[in-house]
């Protein structure tokens, strides 16, 4: 497929969208780049940073967090502190 960066590809790819959210528009904004990514074939799972254990299943990750008074939410940041980050593409998002 033309354009397709993942030509040869026999399975989706399984990736993370982690958020940090206070009121919810975080959330919302990770949603929906989560249905965009599966509207193009991926798994997509789409958690509160909380609730990540683990980001070992993933091929890639996004991150994202609110922004209060110039800083990320902790969750968000603990999130991104993993090690095993390193060796994956990672993205991140704000919003505030």
């Amino acid at each position: 497929m033309e354009g397709d960066d993942r030509r040869g590809m026999d399975t989706p790819q399984r990736l993370l969208i982690a958020y940090g959210t206070k009121h919810g528009a975080t959330a919302e904004i990770a949603e929906a780049i989560g249905t965009t990514l599966r509207q193009a074939a991926f798994e997509v799972d789409v958690v509160p940073a909380g609730r990540v254990t683990s980001v070992d299943p993933y091929a890639a990750a996004a991150v994202g967090s609110a922004v209060y008074m110039g800083h990320w939410r902790s969750d968000a940041v603990h999130v991104l502190q993993r090690r095993e980050l390193r060796e994956r593409p990672v993205w991140l998002f704000s919003s505030g």
